[in-house]
């Protein structure tokens, strides 16, 4: 019984010990369901089936109870003895043998409460093991919605360890950006305001290094073919990994199409004032050459 995990399987293994041990005719577990009945969890021996789940009120008239309904009669012996947990009554350990010599026997009470103490603890062992493997799941559960959430998002999402600022996890999105790259390359991670300012005022490592939040930062990125990439960055510091290494989380977001649209208005803009600087002088000129011609025509006429 000190073995068994699953709480049924501890359940099954009480009663069939018992009743090997105690030579009874039937053996059962009630457990507790209030605090004035229990229910048949299990049992085994004879008559039993009819017993299955059934609830009876938690008095004196117990043993006459499960004698009626497992078909003992008055003169059958009973016993019972509480099975008792570290929070109280757990429930009780029954036998039945069909013996004229009645409910007298002390030998057989004592074992019986020899084995109601190993059964509370079965059982306890085997709901505290239940409790874990419920939390255990609760927790895979929340990280596969959590890596669902992380994969799908439209963001790229690091998570960086070290100085050297190492990817130690990637979404799906980073990836795409990103491909092929095991590290962050902090010389390159400068911000637009501060270029040339060199890697103390990357955005990575001002999270991963100086322990600093950091949100909204626009970086430009050189690539291979030497062209460049506009990104916005967040980053947040996170608890020291294994080892006391550095950890940072990192939010990328490609802005490039933003910023060649933020060029192309600019750029549309100036366009515009140059339009309108050029029909203002056309205006302006064309008033003054009116000017004279309408005095020259006036004179003709005279």
């Amino acid at each position: 019984m000190a073995s068994a995990t699953d709480h049924d399987e501890v359940l099954r293994l009480v009663v069939e010990r018992t009743c090997e041990l105690t030579r009874a005719d039937a053996c059962l577990v009630l457990l507790s369901v209030d605090a004035r009945g229990v229910r048949v969890a299990a049992a085994a021996g004879e008559g039993t089936e009819a017993a299955r789940e059934l609830r009876l009120p938690l008095d004196e008239e117990l043993g006459a109870g499960l004698r009626r309904v497992l078909g003992f009669g008055g003169s059958d012996a009973f016993f019972g003895v509480p099975i008792v947990g570290s929070a109280g009554l757990v429930g009780v350990l029954a036998v039945l043998r069909r013996d004229p010599g009645g409910d007298d026997c002390p030998e057989d009470e004592q074992l019986l409460a020899v084995l109601a103490d190993q059964a509370a603890i079965a059982l306890e062992n085997a709901d505290r093991l239940r409790r874990l493997e419920a939390a255990f799941e609760a927790v895979h559960a929340e990280r596969r919605v959590l890596s669902q959430v992380m994969e799908a998002a439209p963001v790229a999402l690091m998570l960086v360890e070290g100085d050297e600022a190492r990817i130690s996890y990637a979404n799906r999105r980073a990836l795409e950006l990103f491909p092929g790259a095991d590290d962050l390359s902090l010389e390159t991670w400068t911000t637009r305001r501060d270029a040339g300012a060199g890697c103390e005022r990357s955005p990575v490592r001002r999270a991963l290094v100086f322990g600093e939040q950091v949100r909204g930062v626009e970086v430009v990125r050189g690539q291979a073919d030497g062209t460049e990439r506009h990104f916005e960055v967040d980053a947040a510091p996170l608890s020291p990994g294994e080892g006391g290494r550095r950890r940072a989380v990192i939010a990328v977001q490609d802005t490039s199409l933003r910023e060649q649209f933020r060029r192309e208005r600019e750029h549309a803009g100036a366009l515009a004032e140059e339009n309108r600087v050029k029909d203002l002088f056309f205006n302006t000129l064309s008033h003054e050459l009116r000017s004279p011609l309408a005095a020259i025509r006036n004179a003709v006429e005279l």
